[in-house]
């Protein structure tokens, strides 16, 4: 049921917020109708923003969690088409971003390359160095899982060829969680954003381990 409240605007808020502690508490299962709610009281009223943010929250807090993936590539899809009707670039930014991440779980490489630099360029655009941080962390992200896709399953390639490969992918990954963390340290000038360290040293971590680096490896496990 709604909330009881009389406003529908404020029915809305308070879904979203219950939502969201929901999510945040680890269970997103839970969250989902609020969100659905959330949005199709959003849509009932033509709010084409707060909409725009609730498709992204649903995606990107809830249906990526508990495996929906399809439905978070709707709704993230859906996203973008109304941040550009809406010209809201700092909130397409994000959805090509969290884009980009599910369609890497998905094993998507090629459109998940585009959706994250399509992020970046928007980013780089408006001096968002924040969330442009988080672009270069799910870059991270995706080649640690295309090394993961290389060893385990790619039958067709060479050992040497797939071995080549590894090493590229391990090697970007080093890279971009190196840019996130280099972008955590910028943004921190302003304000820190201690989660964007974690991301980064986690997956700097991993990337090292990956690459059998293990020194490095355990130092930024540590940190994270």
């Amino acid at each position: 049921k709604p909330p009881r409240l009389k406003d529908e605007a404020w029915q809305a808020w308070a879904l979203t917020v219950l939502a969201n502690s929901y999510s945040l508490s680890g269970q997103p299962r839970r969250a989902v109708p609020l969100f659905e709610m959330h949005n199709a009281f959003r849509n009932k009223a033509g709010d084409k923003q707060n909409l725009a943010i609730g498709l992204g929250n649903l995606a990107s807090m809830a249906q990526i969690y508990i495996g929906a993936l399809s439905d978070a590539e709707r709704n993230l899809r859906r996203r973008i088409d109304l941040c550009r009707e809406i010209e809201e670039e700092f909130r397409e930014a994000i959805g090509h971003q969290e884009l980009g991440r599910v369609l890497s779980y998905r094993g998507a490489w090629g459109e998940a390359e585009q959706e994250l630099d399509s992020a970046i360029a928007i980013q780089q655009k408006i001096e968002n160095v924040q969330t442009e941080g988080i672009s270069h962390a799910y870059r991270a992200l995706r080649f640690l899982l295309m090394a993961r896709e290389e060893a385990m399953f790619d039958t067709r390639k060479s050992n040497d060829e797939s071995r080549i490969s590894n090493n590229e992918y391990r090697a970007s990954a080093i890279q971009s969680a190196q840019r996130a963390l280099e972008l955590a340290d910028e943004q921190a000038k302003d304000y820190p954003v201690p989660r964007d360290y974690i991301r980064a040293h986690w997956l700097l971590g991993a990337a090292y381990r990956a690459n059998n680096e293990l020194d490095k490896a355990e130092e930024n496990l540590s940190k994270a």
